[in-house]
């Protein structure tokens, strides 16, 4: 009974280091190094437009042309006169 008793103290202390260094280990390998994200570019071909004088009341239009060159999506929230 002693032997056996020592024989399991002696796997026990010698198996409790490395155990409690395997706790240790991180459960994830580190975030790789990934590609940068996509990101919009907004081109405008024509920034400003003079309307002149106009009537009150009268209706006035002007496209503005608007692209995207980056590799992301574009996103238009606001647009105000000057």
């Amino acid at each position: 009974m002693k032997r056996t008793l020592s024989w399991l103290l002696t796997i026990a202390i010698t198996l409790l280091p490395a155990l409690a260094g395997a706790a240790d280990a991180p459960a994830q390998a580190p975030p790789s190094k990934s590609a940068p994200a996509a990101a919009p570019s907004i081109v405008i071909e024509e920034s400003t437009f003079d309307f002149g004088t106009a009537a009150e009341g009268s209706v006035i239009t002007h496209e503005f042309k608007v692209k995207n060159t980056g590799s992301g999506v574009l996103t238009i929230d606001r647009v105000r006169p000057g």
